[in-house]
């Protein structure tokens, strides 16, 4: 991405480091980048599967240049940019809203390697989980790929209910099949779920503070631990934060697998008053 190299040269060059720290320090950010991931990004070795990770440097570069360039602008061509690098299509130009946003429910999952054949568990899993999402997920729900995981966007509170009355049992169920021969090498799922506005839904992808939250959840250094904080003896095989607005939605006398926590600390602030979720596995009925 070559537009990228040029948006550099009007920052001033600054050191990769630099751009890493700088993207741990801003709480506006979807994601933080390791200095490597700038490095190789920057000497066109590597473009990052992540988009959220693109959408972090090129906001620093554009904080970084002369002349005051539109950040938000510099973001959406990137993204197109990113698109077709990527070898997908060319994404439509993004118009941001002023207000809030249209109120979503956002899910994110991530697969956690636990044996050396990973990568073949994994497709095998994600196959089913596939299978899974599409007899749940409501119409008009935008599904991106993330490495090992996946991340859901979908209008109004469907999703988010759908999720923990029987999504994520299933996907639950799903797993202690697979693993029920592997613990305790087995594939681990962790990830957060939350109700949030957010902008841009309708042109392809979600964006606003609910999205970075739920993204910061996923990675919460706590969910490595969650079999602790409930005495489990063993990692559970499939863990999620819930927020409380989440909760609230599905109703709490049906949450009663969900553990209060105490708010989750961030960079920027608090995260959403948070739930530990271990939903108990329910098995898909074959026709």
């Amino acid at each position: 991405m070559a537009s990228i190299h040029e948006l550099y040269q009007r920052a001033g060059l600054p050191g990769a480091p630099k751009i890493a720290q700088r993207t741990k320090e801003r709480d506006d950010l979807p994601d933080v980048v390791s200095h490597d991931t700038v490095t190789k990004l920057l000497k066109g070795q590597w473009v990052p599967a992540s988009w959220l990770k693109v959408h972090s440097i090129v906001a620093v570069l554009a904080e970084y240049a002369s002349h005051a360039p539109d950040e938000r602008e510099e973001i959406e061509k990137h993204h197109r940019l990113w698109m077709i690098e990527r070898g997908l299509h060319e994404a439509p130009r993004i118009e941001h809203a002023d207000a809030q946003g249209e109120l979503a429910s956002i899910m994110v999952l991530d697969a956690v390697r636990g044996q050396d054949d990973f990568h073949l568990h994994a497709v095998h899993l994600r196959r089913r989980f596939d299978s899974v999402l599409s007899s749940v997920l409501p119409a008009g729900a935008h599904i991106e790929l993330l490495g090992d995981g996946v991340r859901i966007c979908a209008p109004g509170l469907v999703l988010a209910i759908a999720a923990v009355l029987d999504l994520l049992p299933q996907m639950a169920g799903l797993l202690l099949l697979e693993n029920r021969d592997l613990d305790p090498h087995g594939l681990r799922v962790r990830g957060s779920l939350h109700v949030g506005p957010v902008v841009g839904m309708d042109d392809g992808g979600c964006w606003g503070p609910a999205m970075i939250d739920t993204v910061r959840m996923a990675d919460a250094p706590f969910l490595r631990q969650a079999h602790e904080y409930v005495g489990h003896p063993a990692r559970p095989d499939l863990s999620v934060l819930v927020s409380d607005e989440v909760r609230q939605a599905v109703g709490p006398e049906r949450c009663p697998e969900m553990f209060k926590l105490k708010p989750l600390p961030s960079k920027g602030g608090l995260l959403p008053e948070a739930w530990l979720y271990i939903p108990q596995p329910t098995f898909l009925r074959q026709a």
